[in-house]
């Protein structure tokens, strides 16, 4: 009696067959894989800019009303825009807070709150994609 060693043309084929659709399968998934993380790692890049940013703004002399854009040094796939407006009293206190007599109190301004949005940009051509950050700026008096 012979032994078999070796495997059938068959038992080839039934492999070659299995491996791909396993390959076939996979492959789109790993591409999407990729790509969520590269986008995670972009946010939380842009996250850390733009809470860098910020702190900067805080710390300057003078923060003023307007709209500017830039890019930013170390980071050349970057870009920024800045919005930074004064706040009125009834969005700071709410419209409860004022009484009848001073309720042209509440459309004043306050004098040194100012609400800042930032867009950090990254991508190329239609991607572009961005994080936007508010928040409230302080201005500490001016000496």
């Amino acid at each position: 009696m012979k032994s078999r060693r070796g495997l059938t043309l068959m038992e080839v084929l039934l492999a070659m067959l299995i491996l791909s659709t396993a390959i076939v399968t996979i492959l789109p998934q790993l591409r999407q894989a990729a790509r969520m993380s590269r986008r995670a790692k972009n946010i939380v890049t842009a996250s850390q800019i733009a809470s860098n940013f910020l702190q900067e703004l805080q710390l300057e002399k003078k923060i003023e009303e307007g709209k500017e854009k830039g890019t930013f040094d170390d980071f050349e796939a970057y870009s920024w825009e800045t919005e930074i407006e004064k706040v009125k009293m009834k969005e700071a206190f709410g419209e409860g807070f004022f009484a009848e007599k001073n309720s042209g109190a509440k459309e004043m301004y306050l004098e040194r709150l100012y609400r800042v949005k930032l867009r950090v940009f990254w991508g190329e051509g239609k991607a572009d994609e961005s994080y936007e950050m508010h928040t409230l700026l302080f201005q500490e008096n001016q000496s």
